[in-house]
């Protein structure tokens, strides 16, 4: 599908939508995927995207607990991981188990329902379970993204050596701080750690008293942080064995980031599925709030609209309150509700002029009926009756609102123009054009001569065209021409 202008996604109300989306999608991978949204190409895609979603909604309708988290962004860390003899951290390593077995369980769910979701237990089949490797990172690291104990012999066997010394170490510092205290050379502290040296804290007018090695002194130079000398030799050995079990825990890292490198096309699949399940999500979560439903698809580009109810004024009325249940203040105004919009355009008519007195509806009834061809492209359900029917355009080409450029030194008018010549050129059977308050912007009789030969030539091309006007002469064309009609609000 092509679109017309580059704002045509704010005319109709669109961005309203995507970030309504935005704000319901969990995760980078789903958000990219949400900006990089393109309209269908193809009613073969479209179908299937809609059945997606619309079986989403039933499971969350439902109350079908879908696992569909957590998610990571796991791509930083395989590009991380993608050197040789490189190793990504321990929460890194943590995040890649607890997405897959976000993606385990995702499609053993929709495998073991395919009966209710087969279009969702189709999109899983791409998936690829990884259990060894959920298994290995497991078999390292604990809830808290730490190196476990027995993640292996030897970094078990070093942490039981490093406890023991450090124990031993404690034992003795407590003996030379006690013997310090008891000679008048140190207050109360405790012991404390300088440098990677344990130490205890010395007045420093003693420090020749206190057998050892000065390491630091506090900032107002009255106490030093002395290695007593009969800590030197465990001091040695705790910093040895804390550098081995470094050495220790880099090489399990190493070997967990050989797993991962070796499924790293398997990764990548599986986190573009989960991307599009978080967009999936997100569409339906969305329907179900508009109470939004899957229309009937057809490719003869008919539209029938029944009690469709615009989603940016639901979204607005909900989110100003005025579309809640709640007491009103005396004299209060009563709360707005969307007036649902019928509408047939595209079998017996292909041009419909629609009139009506200013702020009677005539634009956002237009604009309904863009948006909704809009988001059906898009992938998105309805808020109207189901048995409402759509086609796929091939273009949708709007001329709604000012567009005059002072960069461009278009005028109002010629900004209209230019838009006019724009439908012309793209005006098929396969287009929906939109033209708001036709013939505006210059002399009345000049302006709906010209508002008339446009439609003429659209009508001609077979394109679904809506056009809203004051123009009387408008009025009895519509009146009088074939495949042409007037609606009034």
């Amino acid at each position: 599908m092509h679109t017309y202008p580059d704002s045509l996604e704010e005319k109709l109300g669109f961005d309203v939508v995507r970030d309504r989306l935005s704000a319901r999608v969990q995760s980078p991978l789903g958000q990219e995927r949400l900006d990089a949204m393109q309209p269908a190409r193809t009613m073969e895609w479209l179908r299937a995207e809609l059945d997606r979603v619309e079986e989403l909604q039933g499971a969350f309708r439902y109350g079908d607990s879908v696992p569909l988290s957590p998610i990571y962004d796991l791509r930083d860390a395989l590009r991380r991981a993608a050197p040789e003899d490189a190793f990504i951290e321990p929460t890194d390593l943590k995040a890649i188990r607890e997405t897959h077995v976000t993606l385990r369980r995702l499609k053993t769910h929709f495998a073991d329902r395919r009966g209710d979701y087969p279009r969702l237990a189709h999109a899983v089949e791409r998936i690829t379970p990884l259990r060894p490797l959920e298994a290995h990172v497991a078999s390292i690291i604990d809830e808290d993204a730490a190196i476990r104990d027995d993640a292996s012999p030897e970094l078990q066997r070093l942490r039981r050596r490093i406890r023991a010394k450090e124990e031993a170490l404690r034992t003795t510092l407590d003996k030379a701080l006690r013997r310090a205290v008891r000679e008048g050379h140190a207050t109360g502290e405790q012991a404390t750690l300088r440098g990677g040296r344990m130490v205890i804290p010395v007045r420093a007018s003693a420090k020749s008293k206190v057998e050892g090695f000065v390491h630091d002194r506090s900032a107002s130079g009255q106490t030093v942080y002395i290695e007593p000398a009969a800590c030197l030799e465990l001091n040695n050995e705790v910093r040895e064995l804390k550098s081995a079990e470094q050495d220790e825990i880099e090489r399990i890292l190493r070997d967990a980031t050989d797993h991962v490198r070796a499924e790293t096309p398997s990764i990548e699949v599986n986190l573009k599925v989960l991307a599009q399940f978080d967009l999936l999500r997100a569409k339906a979560r969305l329907a179900n709030r508009l109470e939004a439903t899957v229309p009937g698809l057809n490719e003869e580009g008919r539209i029938e609209l029944y009690d469709g109810r615009n989603p940016v004024l639901q979204l607005h009325f909900e989110a100003s309150g005025e579309a809640e249940d709640r007491p009103q203040p005396s004299g209060a105004h009563p709360e707005r509700e969307v007036v649902p919009l019928d509408l047939e355009l595209g079998d017996d008519f292909r041009t419909l002029v629609i009139t009506g007195p200013n702020a009677g509806g005539k634009t956002v009834a237009m604009k309904t009926v863009g948006l909704f061809s809009l988001m059906l492209a898009y992938g998105l359900p309805l808020p109207a009756a189901p048995h409402s029917s759509f086609p796929l355009f091939d273009q949708i080409v709007v001329d709604i609102g000012d567009e005059q450029s002072i960069e461009d030194d278009l005028s109002t008018f010629s900004s209209h123009i230019a838009n006019l010549r724009h439908m012309l050129d793209a005006a098929g059977r396969h287009a929906l054009v939109l033209i708001d308050e036709a013939g505006t912007g210059t002399d009345p009789d000049q302006g709906a001569a010209l508002a008339q030969a446009v439609l003429e030539r659209l009508t001609a091309a077979g394109a679904c065209t809506i056009a809203t006007t004051h123009h009387g002469t408008l009025k009895s064309y519509a009146h009088e021409a074939d495949a042409v009609e007037n609606g009034s609000m």
